[in-house]
């Protein structure tokens, strides 16, 4: 996805046999289903106190699918697909995070859901910038 993920989250994500072959995932695929699917919806309205939301905001398919240009057609389409999926979700989402004056946004452009590795400095500026009550601007 572009960023090297950490070791720790890897261990604690994925399963490996005794000589480090890949086992599968520590998440079943009815809980990842459940989740994707979006039935469980967020109660920011039951949140008083000021939130912050960071938003990875991709530019192009290649700031989600960074191999996008090595695949085939057909993995291309899926590609396509996963951009306008992820899309329509980070939309809903700020939609009904940003209703709340108490609430935060900042966009990271040109960033994917790693945005929190990929731009590091970013990310920590915005919510040092929130967290000290200043002006938290969105990063370009």
């Amino acid at each position: 996805m572009g960023v090297r993920e950490p070791d720790s989250e890897i261990r604690a994500t994925v399963r490996f046999d005794s000589a480090g072959r890949y086992l599968g995932e520590v998440t079943p695929n009815s809980l990842k289903a459940r989740l994707a699917s979006g039935s469980h919806v967020a109660r920011y309205d039951q949140v008083h106190c000021r939130a912050l939301a960071i938003y990875a905001v991709p530019d192009s398919l290649a700031d989600v699918v960074p191999y996008y240009a090595e695949l085939d057609a057909a993995g291309r389409a899926q590609g396509d697909s996963l951009l306008r999926f992820v899309a329509a979700v980070v939309a809903d989402s700020r939609s009904k995070f940003e209703r709340f004056p108490q609430n935060t946004v900042v966009e990271v452009r040109g960033a994917n859901h790693y945005v929190f590795l990929q731009r590091p400095a970013e990310v920590a500026q915005a919510m040092r910038s929130f967290l000290s009550g200043g002006r938290v601007a969105s990063a370009h």
